[in-house]
Protein backbone atom coordinates (compact mmCIF):
# COMPACT_ATOMS: atom_id res chain seq x y z
CA UNK A 1 0.00 0.00 0.00
CA UNK A 2 2.69 2.55 1.07
CA UNK A 3 4.65 1.71 -2.63
CA UNK A 4 0.91 1.95 -4.23
CA UNK A 5 1.02 5.55 -2.55
CA UNK A 6 4.85 6.45 -3.60
CA UNK A 7 4.43 5.64 -7.03
CA UNK A 8 0.91 7.50 -7.41
CA UNK A 9 2.61 10.76 -5.62
CA UNK A 10 5.53 10.33 -7.99
CA UNK A 11 3.33 9.81 -11.32
CA UNK A 12 1.26 13.00 -9.96
CA UNK A 13 4.49 15.21 -9.41
CA UNK A 14 5.76 14.22 -13.00
CA UNK A 15 2.43 15.03 -14.89
CA UNK A 16 2.45 18.95 -12.66
CA UNK A 17 6.12 19.28 -13.91
CA UNK A 18 5.03 18.48 -17.30
CA UNK A 19 2.05 20.11 -17.71
CA UNK A 20 3.24 24.30 -19.30
CA UNK A 21 1.62 26.78 -16.82
CA UNK A 22 -0.48 29.05 -19.03
CA UNK A 23 -0.80 32.93 -17.68
CA UNK A 24 -4.09 35.03 -18.86
CA UNK A 25 -3.92 35.23 -22.55
CA UNK A 26 -4.55 33.86 -26.25
CA UNK A 27 -1.74 31.41 -26.82
CA UNK A 28 -1.00 29.27 -30.25
CA UNK A 29 0.96 25.50 -29.80
CA UNK A 30 2.69 24.31 -32.99
CA UNK A 31 2.50 20.57 -33.48
CA UNK A 32 4.41 20.31 -36.48
CA UNK A 33 7.67 19.87 -37.69
CA UNK A 34 8.42 23.27 -38.86
CA UNK A 35 8.86 26.67 -36.96
CA UNK A 36 5.72 29.17 -37.43
CA UNK A 37 5.68 32.85 -37.62
CA UNK A 38 2.17 33.33 -36.60
CA UNK A 39 0.10 36.60 -36.68
CA UNK A 40 -3.18 37.02 -35.06
CA UNK A 41 -5.78 39.50 -35.51
CA UNK A 42 -8.13 41.34 -33.00
CA UNK A 43 -10.85 43.15 -32.11
CA UNK A 44 -9.29 46.29 -29.62
CA UNK A 45 -11.24 49.88 -29.09
CA UNK A 46 -13.69 49.19 -31.97
CA UNK A 47 -11.32 48.42 -34.77
CA UNK A 48 -9.68 45.89 -35.89
CA UNK A 49 -5.98 45.14 -35.12
CA UNK A 50 -3.23 42.29 -36.53
CA UNK A 51 -0.62 41.97 -34.46
CA UNK A 52 3.07 39.62 -36.02
CA UNK A 53 5.10 38.03 -36.28
CA UNK A 54 5.38 35.74 -33.42
CA UNK A 55 8.08 33.15 -34.01
CA UNK A 56 7.16 29.60 -32.24
CA UNK A 57 8.85 26.36 -32.51
CA UNK A 58 8.40 23.32 -33.46
CA UNK A 59 6.20 21.50 -30.83
CA UNK A 60 6.37 24.32 -28.69
CA UNK A 61 3.67 27.42 -27.18
CA UNK A 62 3.65 31.09 -27.55
CA UNK A 63 1.55 33.72 -25.82
CA UNK A 64 -0.27 36.21 -28.58
CA UNK A 65 -1.77 37.83 -25.95
CA UNK A 66 -2.22 38.61 -22.19
CA UNK A 67 -5.83 39.27 -22.23
CA UNK A 68 -8.90 38.63 -24.29
CA UNK A 69 -10.69 41.60 -25.91
CA UNK A 70 -13.45 39.82 -27.78
CA UNK A 71 -14.71 36.45 -28.73
CA UNK A 72 -13.44 36.24 -32.30
CA UNK A 73 -9.68 36.28 -33.02
CA UNK A 74 -8.24 35.14 -36.78
CA UNK A 75 -4.78 33.67 -37.21
CA UNK A 76 -2.37 33.35 -39.78
CA UNK A 77 0.80 31.09 -39.94
CA UNK A 78 3.25 30.34 -42.37
CA UNK A 79 5.50 27.53 -41.34
CA UNK A 80 9.29 27.30 -42.61
CA UNK A 81 8.79 24.47 -45.33
CA UNK A 82 6.75 26.94 -47.00
CA UNK A 83 3.55 25.87 -45.61
CA UNK A 84 0.36 28.03 -44.87
CA UNK A 85 -2.43 27.88 -41.98
CA UNK A 86 -5.20 30.20 -43.32
CA UNK A 87 -8.46 30.69 -45.01
CA UNK A 88 -10.92 33.27 -45.38
CA UNK A 89 -10.78 36.75 -43.64
CA UNK A 90 -8.40 38.52 -44.58
CA UNK A 91 -6.33 40.63 -42.83
CA UNK A 92 -3.38 43.24 -43.09
CA UNK A 93 0.42 42.19 -42.55
CA UNK A 94 3.94 43.53 -42.45
CA UNK A 95 6.09 40.91 -44.45
CA UNK A 96 9.08 41.93 -43.05
CA UNK A 97 9.34 43.34 -39.76
CA UNK A 98 7.35 42.87 -36.39
CA UNK A 99 4.01 44.54 -36.73
CA UNK A 100 0.71 46.31 -35.01
CA UNK A 101 -1.72 47.69 -37.85
CA UNK A 102 -4.64 49.26 -36.89
CA UNK A 103 -7.70 48.85 -39.07
CA UNK A 104 -6.07 45.72 -40.30
CA UNK A 105 -9.17 44.69 -42.09
CA UNK A 106 -9.27 47.73 -44.61
CA UNK A 107 -6.96 45.60 -47.06
CA UNK A 108 -7.48 47.36 -50.35
CA UNK A 109 -4.02 49.54 -49.45
CA UNK A 110 -1.97 46.55 -47.82
CA UNK A 111 0.16 43.74 -48.31
CA UNK A 112 -2.51 41.37 -46.31
CA UNK A 113 -2.77 37.56 -45.53
CA UNK A 114 -5.68 35.31 -45.18
CA UNK A 115 -6.50 34.19 -41.54
CA UNK A 116 -8.84 31.33 -40.08
CA UNK A 117 -11.13 32.06 -36.88
CA UNK A 118 -10.81 31.11 -33.98
CA UNK A 119 -13.80 31.41 -31.69
CA UNK A 120 -13.62 31.31 -27.51
CA UNK A 121 -16.50 30.27 -26.85
CA UNK A 122 -16.83 30.16 -23.16
CA UNK A 123 -16.79 34.10 -23.93
CA UNK A 124 -20.52 33.60 -25.16
CA UNK A 125 -21.67 32.70 -21.73
CA UNK A 126 -19.73 35.56 -20.07
CA UNK A 127 -17.60 33.06 -17.80
CA UNK A 128 -14.25 34.28 -19.32
CA UNK A 129 -11.42 31.46 -19.77
CA UNK A 130 -8.34 32.38 -17.83
CA UNK A 131 -6.28 30.82 -21.48
CA UNK A 132 -7.41 29.91 -24.39
CA UNK A 133 -4.76 28.15 -26.44
CA UNK A 134 -5.10 27.40 -30.40
CA UNK A 135 -2.95 24.41 -31.79
CA UNK A 136 -1.97 24.27 -35.26
CA UNK A 137 -1.20 20.68 -36.68
CA UNK A 138 -0.38 19.56 -39.81
CA UNK A 139 -3.18 17.74 -41.05
CA UNK A 140 -5.12 21.32 -41.69
CA UNK A 141 -2.59 23.07 -44.54
CA UNK A 142 -3.05 24.95 -47.53
CA UNK A 143 -4.15 28.52 -48.53
CA UNK A 144 -7.71 29.45 -48.40
CA UNK A 145 -8.42 26.15 -46.25
CA UNK A 146 -11.84 26.26 -45.16
CA UNK A 147 -11.55 23.88 -42.68
CA UNK A 148 -9.16 26.27 -40.84
CA UNK A 149 -12.28 28.06 -39.49
CA UNK A 150 -13.10 25.37 -37.35
CA UNK A 151 -9.41 24.41 -36.01
CA UNK A 152 -8.80 22.38 -33.25
CA UNK A 153 -8.66 24.94 -30.23
CA UNK A 154 -8.00 23.73 -26.99
CA UNK A 155 -8.67 25.48 -23.65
Amino acid sequence: MIIYKSMALGAALFLTAASPSYGAGLYVCNETEDTLSVAYAGFESNIWVSHGWYDVGSYACTQLTSNFTNTRYYVYASGSSGKEWGANHYFCVNQNAGFNIPYADNTAACTNRAFFSVWVPDMLSGQFPDHYTVVIGPQLTGSHNNALNHPRAER
